[in-house]
């Protein structure tokens, strides 16, 4: 017993080490990587990817071939059928993560994500939004416009 509770601790302790070496994507690398690759990120065929496990290295691979080796794009999902997501790095699992990434929105609207589809968000200021959840979770989003259509955010849960 005493074996395996040092090995659950290790890989927990290793687990925690190596979450922690990818911090999130910062706003102005997304905000430059948005203006200067818009127009290939408005032709990317998201509606490919439903054929690849979204952990695979075929997955990564589509990924790479449309958007370049280059790419601080780690998975693309469609939120419904005007919100198309591309996640960049985060850091965590559930409470105390960070994510953070960019979104097409063909209504050119900020979304709330896994934060409550139709939740409102409240304007903070011209472009900015934020939403938080009133309960205990302190469950945050932070949308603003980088342009016409193209939105960044970072979701906090703490």
């Amino acid at each position: 017993m005493k074996k395996r509770c040092l090995i659950f601790f290790l890989f927990l302790f290793l687990f925690v080490i190596v979450s922690g070496c990818s911090s999130p994507e910062s706003r102005d690398t997304i905000f430059s990587y948005v203006n200067n690759n818009y127009e290939l990120l408005e032709n990317f065929p998201h509606e490919e990817l439903h054929q690849f496990g979204r952990w695979s290295d075929e997955y990564r691979d589509f990924i790479r071939e449309h958007l370049g080796s280059s790419t601080i794009v780690l998975f693309v999902d469609s939120q419904n059928e005007d919100i198309i997501r591309f996640s960049c790095r985060g850091w965590g699992l559930s409470v105390g993560s960070i994510y953070t990434g960019f979104y097409f929105s063909r209504n050119d609207t900020p979304f709330a994500f896994e934060f409550g589809d139709g939740s409102e968000l409240d304007e903070i200021e011209p472009g900015v939004f934020f939403w938080q959840c009133g309960d205990r979770s302190t469950r945050n989003i932070r949308t603003e416009r980088i342009r016409e259509n193209w939105w960044y955010f970072i979701m906090e849960w703490r």
